[in-house]
């Protein structure tokens, strides 16, 4: 079973991709869907030249639900990770 695609994902991804080919990052792990990074609220991992990684959780902006709320309710389900984007698809 594919997990459908997100195009939230998809840009940060690029963004990811054209960071990792100007030497900014070191590289990224992108989730699988239901794997161990998914359940703990992790859409991918980010390897910083500094030999840190940073995990990074991925949301859709859209009008239904502020920024501030998906803010809100990303730190109630996984309060460990502290780095959220919302993408405007």
């Amino acid at each position: 079973m594919s997990k459908q695609s997100n195009p939230a994902e998809e840009v940060v991804e690029k963004v990811l991709e054209n960071l990792k080919q100007a030497k900014d990052i070191l590289g990224f792990l992108k989730n699988r869907p239901s794997d161990r990074l998914d359940e703990e609220g992790i859409d991918f991992l980010i390897f910083k030249k500094e030999g840190l990684a940073v995990p990074l959780q991925v949301k859709t902006a859209n009008n239904r639900y502020s920024f501030q709320d998906k803010y809100r309710e990303h730190r109630r389900k996984h309060p460990l990770i502290k780095f959220l984007i919302c993408v405007p698809t």
